[in-house]
């Protein structure tokens, strides 16, 4: 598997610092992005990709791998909202789109809808 940025490009990207789990979390937003794409970036190769495509799969990519750095542990869980005491949570499905199984903002989605690798009838 590859990942679409380095570590440093998500740095440079989202202004978060580097630590241990950068690296996995690049490599799992970019295979989230290979699901949405229904694998074209890797049967055509990053390379061949438009410029613009390019620039648009590293933005998304470094976005998504903040996006599950700061909720992974709640995108993961089975439950869609929960409450305790006075404090409860739930996510804000004009946010969150939630498509063959990845969840990712609605503004992420719409960026990735661009690069025209989403399209099912391709």
């Amino acid at each position: 598997m590859s990942a679409y940025i380095t570590p440093e490009e998500y740095a440079d990207l989202t202004g978060e610092p580097i630590n241990a789990q950068t690296p996995h979390l690049i490599a799992r937003a970019s295979d989230q992005i290979d699901t949405l794409t229904f694998q074209r970036i890797k049967r055509i190769g990053f390379a061949s990709l438009f410029p613009l495509q390019q620039e648009i799969i590293k933005a998304v990519c470094a976005a998504q791998a903040a996006f599950l750095a700061a909720y992974g542990d709640a995108l993961d869980s089975p439950l869609s909202s929960y409450g305790i005491g006075n404090v409860s949570m739930s996510w804000d499905a004009s946010k969150i789109v939630q498509v063959s199984g990845v969840m990712m903002q609605r503004e992420l989605y719409a960026r990735l809808l661009q690069t025209g690798l989403c399209n099912r009838e391709l």
